[in-house]
């Protein structure tokens, strides 16, 4: 849970299960803080809502994240999915199924390396 607290600081994080937290009462257009992004994409199929996947790391350790848009009876808003390699999975094998994942889920011409880097920017005052 403190990744997931590091990523997403002002959030109400809890854990989903083994390996996996999900962070709720993001603002929209919240991104990770306080790490590297590898790779983004925004999902294939537009629902209207948000739907941003990111291979992110934090102190070399590769977290995959999902970004979306909270249902209006959960409170609005967006949330994330976070899933961290288990302890059976090396971290190349966790980064080459994510990458996987990502190259399936998302927009070809979406996935990049981002151009401004939230997770290295400076947190406002």
């Amino acid at each position: 849970m403190d990744i997931a607290r590091r990523l997403f600081p002002d959030s109400r994080v809890f854990e989903r299960g083994p390996h996996r937290f999900e962070a709720q009462g993001l603002p929209a257009g919240a991104q990770p803080e306080n790490c590297d992004i590898v790779r983004q994409g925004e999902a294939k199929f537009g629902t209207g809502s948000r739907n941003t996947h990111y291979l992110v790391l934090v102190d070399a350790l590769p977290v995959y994240v999902r970004i979306s848009t909270a249902q209006p009876e959960a409170g609005g808003g967006e949330f994330a999915a976070l899933e961290v390699p288990a302890p059976s999975e090396s971290t190349a094998e966790f980064e080459a199924r994510i990458l996987a994942k990502l190259a399936a889920l998302t927009r070809p011409a979406s996935v990049q390396p981002p151009v401004e880097n939230a997770c290295t920017a400076p947190r406002p005052a």
